[in-house]
């Protein structure tokens, strides 16, 4: 529906015959509605007025209200601080596993390819200690680099160990999945279960 000048006077005329805003939109509508509710509610305003329990009722209400929100926001506060408390923790508790394991996996490299770059700077020392005995004869500095490579197996022995403890496992784990998973289709494997 467009405004002309028209429909504007004749919604004029409608608010001021019957009391009621026009179904348009503005300020004035919503100070009728106001004082439509005003004019219902007005009787029992009055009589709440002559009452004084009304008071106390009001008060009642208030303090019903205040508390209740306030007992509610102190509980979103506390569920709140009970999950940030227990994000913390669970984030502590992951960083200290994380830690462990880091650390764990870290010995675990180190302990398995530590015998191989033992072995390589050794082998990068033997060739340089032969060089430098080849001025003295070739003989000598074959000798002297066998009895270095000797002594060498001799000092880090130990550290193969500790290798083999890592890599035993694993091949016996190998080679127990190449053994079954053959049979896992068999009829046989599946009545032993």
């Amino acid at each position: 529906m467009e405004k002309t000048p028209e429909t504007e006077e004749k919604n004029n005329q409608q608010e001021q015959q019957t009391g009621s805003p026009s179904p348009g939109k503005g300020p004035g509508r919503w100070e009728a509605i106001k004082q439509k509710i005003l004019q219902k509610a007005g009787p029992w305003i009055e009589r709440a007025k002559r009452h004084p329990e009304t008071a106390v009722l009001g008060q009642f209400l208030y303090n019903v209200g205040f508390w209740g929100e306030y007992t509610a926001r102190r509980m979103v506060r506390f569920a709140w601080n009970c999950i940030r408390k227990a994000g913390e923790r669970i984030a502590w508790i992951w960083g200290r596993v994380a830690g462990l394991v880091k650390g764990a996996l870290k010995t675990g490299a180190q302990d398995l390819t530590a015998p191989f770059a033992r072995m390589a700077n050794g082998a990068k020392n033997i060739r340089a200690r032969v060089q430098e005995e080849k001025q003295a004869g070739t003989a000598h500095a074959a000798k002297e680099g066998l009895r270095y490579f000797v002594s060498g197996v001799h000092k880090y022995f130990p550290l193969l160990g500790r290798a083999v403890a890592y890599v035993l496992p694993v091949a016996a784990l190998r080679c127990l999945v190449i053994r079954y998973i053959p049979c896992w289709n068999t009829t046989m494997f599946w009545r032993w279960k």
